[in-house]
């Protein structure tokens, strides 16, 4: 088992968006988590425009600042040496990290095609972050086409010298870019899909899925350039909304054209990308603070986001065991004494977990963290419990589920979890659980779409759970995930009984957690 070397001092900064949980010292953590509240600054600007909701502030969101890629093997122990993920999901939520010391992005042919000031490893974190920024403003899905693109869009933003200079194609666009120019006439759609397709919602050929990020950010990017089609994109998506008329009506019907793109596609080659550049308020260094952490003899905040990535039951277990010996040495500390009260809920006794979180509930009865917690320590007793204990237990569990989503309405987690604390209900799953977990599906990007099947075959709705599958399908290209998922099509449309699909979707579900421990 990996052991984690000494460390430098941890440090615990806040913003008025942010955690960070870094090793990099004072001065390069305060410029790291400035970046992050730029990033938050110029997608505001963006999404205060087009959103139909003001911006809701939930939990503030963790990231981790490591100084070795070695550090990200506790995370995540069966990586390939030197393998790091800036962006990391499962059902407990979303973990976001940075390296020191890695630089893979910006090597080899990235290099060769990078914009000057653009730094790869920020802009794939941004990538991620952008969805959980999109959340807060937006009461609806996006269009699939503008909500990746977006995320395409405004990733490469450099933040230098007091501002923000967006539009510049990462350098996979660049290449997907050129070779789509080069390689295919334009209007014989060869290489890419007709972008009235794209519109419609059209699932892309399989031959033509690898040019859809580049499609959806030439379309997001010609759309974004200029203030008069911003307001057309505006109007359109309030169509889109209101959900009256098809994707395609609701485009033209606020003066859109698909063929805009194409013409878009020729300029772009011909007169290059154009972008945008914002000056960025000066940082308020007040609104930073910095707090040095104990010294941790194991490196307890990768631990306690290891807790959070989905371990293994084997590794979680281990996990717990180093977050006793480490919380044990430092019981004054916040954070150690929170790491341990997870681990206790997820692999040990959640019932040792109850001290901390009333403590820290009497303290703060408005603490989302503490709500959570404790509906997933009645949660965890439920599933053991029987008769009225049962009863009790699930009871409690909505309860504090139910206050957590109240408090961050943003938080797929807790959403799934409230969900699931229903499940001993006569008549579950019910209209408004099935909507729950279909909402904390759209929040998590599809990481809960199993159980909401799983839940459609339950009702008996097999037309919607197929429909779910064969979305799936469309956006699959790995022939094992294609095999499973036909699979469990063909259980569901033969018919196979409900409870023989359910099974075969579970059994996908552990298929998934394995491949993604990989």
């Amino acid at each position: 088992m990996f052991s984690a070397p000494a460390h430098a001092a941890w440090l615990r900064a806040e913003s008025p968006n942010f955690i960070v949980y870094s090793e990099l010292g004072d001065a390069k953590t305060r410029e790291y988590i400035q970046k992050l509240e730029a990033f938050s600054y110029i997608t505001d600007l963006f999404y205060n425009e087009l959103g139909d909701i003001s911006a809701s502030q939930g939990a503030k969101t963790t990231f981790y600042a490591m100084q070795s890629v070695e550090d990200y093997r506790i995370i995540r122990p069966n990586i390939r040496s030197n393998g790091f993920n800036p962006y990391y999901v499962c059902d407990e939520g979303a973990q976001f990290f940075s390296v020191k010391d890695v630089d893979l992005n910006n090597d080899g042919d990235n290099g060769a095609r990078m914009v000057p000031g653009l730094d790869l490893n920020l802009a794939y974190m941004f990538f991620s972050l952008n969805r959980t920024q999109m959340l807060q403003h937006f009461s609806y899905r996006l269009p699939p086409w503008l909500e990746n693109g977006l995320g395409w869009y405004l990733m490469t933003a450099i933040i230098e010298d007091g501002r923000v200079v967006i539009g510049n194609p990462e350098p996979d666009i660049a290449f997907s870019y050129d070779f789509a120019f080069r390689q295919s006439d334009v209007s014989a759609k060869a290489y890419l899909s007709d972008f009235t397709d794209i519109i419609a919602e059209k699932p892309a050929n399989i031959d033509k899925l690898t040019s859809r990020n580049f499609q959806n950010w030439l379309m997001t990017h010609y759309l974004l350039s200029d203030k008069t089609h911003r307001t057309a994109l505006k109007a359109y998506l309030d169509r889109y909304a209101e959900g009256d008329q098809s994707p395609s009506d609701a485009f033209k019907s606020a003066g859109l054209s698909p063929g805009m793109f194409d013409q878009a596609l020729k300029t772009y080659f011909k007169d290059g990308v154009p972008v945008l550049a914002y000056k960025l308020p000066a940082p308020d260094q007040a609104t930073v603070t910095i707090t040095n952490l104990p010294f941790y003899k194991d490196s307890l905040p990768l631990l306690n986001a290891a807790l959070l990535s989905c371990p293994t039951e084997d590794y979680g277990q281990k996990l717990t065991q180093r977050i006793r010996k480490q919380a044990a040495l430092t019981p004054g500390d916040d954070l150690s004494r929170l790491t341990l009260a997870r681990a206790e809920i997820l692999y040990g006794d959640p019932s040792a977990a109850l001290p901390v979180l009333t403590e820290r509930l009497s303290a703060n009865p408005n603490d989302f963290e503490v709500h959570y917690w404790l509906g997933r320590v009645y949660l965890r007793q439920a599933q053991t419990a029987n008769g009225n204990d049962r009863t009790q237990a699930y009871a409690s569990a909505r309860k504090e589920l139910g206050r957590a989503y109240k408090l961050n309405q943003i938080s797929a987690p807790a959403l799934y979890y409230y969900a699931k604390g229903f499940e001993d209900q006569p008549d579950f799953p019910n209209d408004n659980t099935l909507d729950a977990v279909t909402l904390a599906n759209d929040y998590a990007n599809n990481q809960y779409k199993t159980y909401q099947i799983e839940l459609l075959m339950r009702r008996g709705d097999r037309d919607e759970a197929s429909r779910l599958v064969t979305e799936s399908l469309s956006k699959s290209t790995d022939k094992d995930t294609i095999s499973q998922l036909n699979g469990i099509l063909s259980a569901i449309t033969k018919p196979e009984p409900a409870d023989a699909v359910i099974s075969r979707i579970r059994l996908y579900k552990v298929w998934q957690d394995e491949q993604r421990n990989r």
